[in-house]
């Protein structure tokens, strides 16, 4: 199945002094393969990378796609003006096989080759490494639970108040400050439990339901620990003092 690929023109004709001439070009040749035994895509392309050496310059790329069905081998041509090329120095292939815009397969060292005889031969490629995973997110350990709180920096909460907590799976949190709803960010990077700011609607309660409301957000952002013990959870500050003290909502 043959691959022709056109990186410069193979045969420029120019006029100097009213005479046609035949520009040079070198016409690299040769196959790329793979051991495994598995099929190629159908969206699936061959690029060549002419390299200049050391450093792994690119002098010329090109990519092509197989005819219909094409497998392995894959038979490239690769035309370079000598130009581009010019005179000295040492040169190497890289092929690389993609689909749907990544590299499954490529050589990850050049297959040297010589201008002067640029026949390149059988280039096996190999199985390209897939992206390095990121940082494993930490885990959540309050995941979907929700939580109503009973007493906040040891003063119980007020009778006609419902103050909660709901923690979901994708670290989201919020619930009822006792006035107004509210929804912050839970964090579990840097310390067993945080939270971030809080936003929250803006209603107008009584006094005492407004200054508990805030004792809480406040509590909330001072949080560094939690422990959970059966159906009752605390939050700690970062010297291990309870800072709220709340029960599984029933």
């Amino acid at each position: 199945m043959p691959i022709r690929f056109l990186a410069s023109l193979a045969l420029a004709l120019f006029s100097l002094f009213g005479v046609a001439t035949a520009a040079e070009s070198v016409t690299f040749t040769g196959e790329v393969t793979y051991r495994e035994r598995i099929a190629l895509p159908p969206d699936a392309r061959l690029r060549m990378t002419l390299l200049r050496l050391p450093g792994e310059g690119v002098v010329v790329s090109a990519t092509g796609q197989p005819t219909a069905g094409g497998q392995v081998p894959l038979s490239f041509t690769l035309n370079v003006r000598s130009s581009t090329i010019g005179s000295g120095g040492s040169y190497g292939l890289r092929a690389e096989i993609l689909s749907g815009g990544q590299v499954l397969f490529r050589n990850e060292r050049p297959v040297a080759v010589d201008p002067a005889s640029p026949q390149a031969g059988l280039i096996i490629v190999n199985r390209a490494a897939g992206p390095r995973p990121g940082p494993v997110a930490p885990a959540n350990p309050l995941a979907d639970t929700q939580w109503v709180v009973t007493a906040i920096g040891g003063t119980p909460v007020l009778a006609q108040s419902k103050v909660t907590l709901q923690i979901m799976a994708d670290n989201g949190a919020g619930g009822r400050g006792g006035c107004n709803s509210y929804f912050a960010e839970t964090r579990f990077e840097d310390s067993p439990l945080s939270f971030g700011p809080v936003a929250g609607t803006m209603m107008a309660c009584s006094e005492a339901l407004m200054e508990q409301e805030g004792r809480y957000y406040d509590a909330l952002a001072r949080t560094a620990n939690f422990a959970r013990t059966g159906k009752s959870l605390h939050l700690l500050d970062s010297a291990g003092t309870v800072l709220v003290e709340l029960e599984t909502a029933p």
